[in-house]
């Protein structure tokens, strides 16, 4: 038996040895051939990363864009590797600009996934890395003051028609103005261990909801399935999975928005931001992830305490 448990341990040292030098080679050969062509055809290739997740699904395609309009980068088309049925919003991803091409063949998707691992360097890295690496400021922000009410970004046919038909639908007094509000809960992904933090708690916005529907506003509340409800008021409305179909509602609302509230440190703004909705971001954390787009928008920090003294760390 210990035999056995020898030679297995040494033939999976050398397996993985033998995938290590095969990856360097892939990377020394394939990786620049794949980067000579994407450059002569002025193309960028948007891989599968975290598209379930709605910030990223709207963050990732618009910094790419943003470097595009910017004249950052001169690419004429950028391939979509994503998986349509895994991402977070269907309409957000059917509404990309044509600019972006979505693979569909999943065959194609796959071989271009696994090439484009061999592809990204430190000196090439994936365009996914400009909206958030450890350590250190987003790419992304340098540009998101580009983002304002007359930026298009997604072509979504017959918007207002499609607001108006919500609006009837889910009981919206024509004459309020709307407010899109979410709040960061624990979600499905099981990663809460180290993102935590970053949720915040749903019955302390009671009173900014009571304010805005005082005056005129009307609140739409968005978020996961597993949310917690909050006790009816007028004025309110919390969007369970059902109403929500297939994101339009999200979308559609967010971006009809006068402004949108969010607590904690959640993606989901992104799908007012990338209209020129200005945010209110309360509880905001990590600093790094700010809902600051533009002028218009306030991000109030997440509060934190010493756990040595149980005081509240002061902010510079």
């Amino acid at each position: 038996v210990r035999l056995r448990e020898m030679m297995n341990v040494h033939i999976s040292d050398t397996w993985r040895n033998i995938r290590a030098i095969l990856a360097s080679i892939l990377r020394a050969t394939l990786g620049p051939l794949v980067r000579l062509a994407l450059r002569i055809f002025k193309t960028e290739i948007l891989p599968s990363n975290l598209e379930g997740r709605i910030g990223h699904q709207i963050v990732e395609p618009l910094y790419l864009e943003l470097l595009r309009q910017s004249g950052v980068r001169n690419w004429k088309r950028i391939l979509v590797l994503w998986d349509p049925r895994q991402v977070a919003n269907e309409l957000a991803f059917q509404s990309l600009p044509d600019s972006f091409i979505r693979v569909k063949s999943p065959l194609l998707r796959w071989i271009l996934n696994q090439v484009m691992m061999f592809v990204y360097t430190p000196e090439y890295p994936s365009p996914t890395q400009g909206v958030g690496v450890e350590g250190q400021a987003a790419d992304f922000f340098k540009y998101t003051s580009l983002v304002d009410r007359n930026f298009e970004f997604m072509q979504i046919p017959d918007e207002r028609a499609l607001e108006i038909r919500l609006r009837s639908a889910l009981g919206i007094p024509k004459d309020r103005w709307i407010c899109t509000f979410h709040v960061r809960e624990p979600g499905p992904f099981g990663d809460e261990a180290i993102h935590s933090y970053r949720n915040s708690d749903p019955k302390t916005y009671i009173s900014a909801i009571s304010e805005i529907t005082a005056r005129g506003g009307f609140v739409v509340r968005i978020g996961m399935s597993q949310a917690e409800s909050l006790a009816p008021q007028e004025g309110l409305l919390q969007l369970g999975p059902g109403a929500r179909g297939k994101g339009e509602a999200d979308l559609i609302l967010s971006r009809a928005s006068l402004f949108f509230l969010g607590g904690g440190s959640s993606g989901a703004h992104a799908m007012a931001s990338c209209n020129g909705v200005p945010v209110v971001g309360v509880n905001v954390a990590p600093l790094g992830a700010v809902k600051i787009w533009g002028p218009r928008d306030l991000a109030i920090p997440k509060l934190f305490r010493k756990t040595s003294s149980g005081e509240l760390s002061p902010f510079p």
